[in-house]
């Protein structure tokens, strides 16, 4: 990392620093509730105007659950947002963890597009066991919601998650896999034409 994004990303945790620190001071659960209420209104305008007003605000965990506003926009399957926060949003930010220690990247498989345009954006060493906890916890996630396309990319950009036991899921992804009933078709389930396919 070369000085001058070091000395960015200082200006930035200090910026958001001192906003922490100015908003403590402020009815802090009333400004909560007010920068949820304006995500949760899908107003993207609306949503860049209060992250104006308010410096560093992108990265403060405002729900109950202790997530920011990208974990909100994330949950409402509000992709303009989404694209637009990651956009401005500083790595630090992005990383931020809710109170069930995920990221609002672990949330994204309720939205295909979601899912797709965040892991465009993840870097394959991002992924590893070794810097991210959460990879086979994504990975599992993809194939228990069914979206095998996804954990098949996972997994072909970081073999190792197939095998990284995930504690939320209590196994691997290989384990989920094996354990969901919709990735191997029965054949007693299919209608005659697809039987006769399945023989062939």
């Amino acid at each position: 990392m070369t000085r001058r994004r070091e000395v960015g990303l200082e200006l930035e945790w200090s910026q958001i620093n001192a906003f922490q620190k100015a908003a403590q001071n402020l009815n802090h659960e009333a400004f909560k509730k007010s920068f949820q209420e304006v995500v949760r209104s899908g107003d993207w305008n609306a949503v860049e105007e209060f992250i104006e007003r308010h410096p560093g605000s992108a990265g403060l965990k405002i729900t109950n659950l202790g997530g920011t506003a990208l974990h909100l926009a994330v949950q409402n399957v509000y992709e303009h947002i989404v694209e637009k926060l990651v956009a401005i949003m500083s790595e630090q930010e992005l990383e931020v963890r809710d109170n069930n220690g995920y990221i609002a990247l672990d949330y994204v498989l309720r939205s295909k597009n979601l899912a797709r345009y965040f892991y465009s954006r993840t870097l394959e060493g991002d992924l590893t066991p070794e810097k991210r906890k959460n990879g086979a916890a994504l990975c599992c996630r993809a194939i228990f919601t069914g979206n095998l396309d996804i954990a098949l990319e996972l997994i072909e950009r970081c073999p190792s998650l197939a095998l990284v036991r995930d504690v939320f899921f209590d196994g691997s992804p290989l384990d989920q896999l094996v354990c969901s009933s919709f990735a191997f078709p029965s054949e007693n389930r299919m209608v005659f034409w697809k039987r006769w396919i399945y023989k062939c």
